[in-house]
């Protein structure tokens, strides 16, 4: 998994996980998850060596961005690569940046 750490506004970040977990659970989708939180994205997927990822110098830090939506996805892993399905899509009243 590519993991990317997030930073700033984390407690708008961490009331919007809690509103989209009260979603999806409403959903039946999954059940709230209690461990501890840190607030990330999972852009992908490696299927390569991790001391190759480790040696990697990506150089991204203090990007900015806006969210204009949050859209939850199944995923089906397969044989061919992951399968992803839109469940829910929550609009979050932004227009994007061009």
């Amino acid at each position: 998994m590519i993991w990317v750490g997030l930073g700033g506004e984390l407690d708008r970040f961490t009331s919007l996980r809690g509103r989209a977990d009260d979603v999806m659970a409403g959903l039946g989708v999954f059940q709230r998850w209690r461990g501890p939180f840190w607030p990330h994205l999972g852009p992908g997927r490696c299927r390569c060596d991790l001391v190759t990822l480790r040696d990697m110098d990506v150089g991204v830090s203090d990007t900015d961005f806006e969210v204009a939506e949050l859209v939850l996805n199944r995923n089906e892993p397969g044989p061919k690569g992951a399968k992803f399905t839109p469940l829910r899509t929550i609009s979050l009243g932004r227009t994007p940046r061009p």
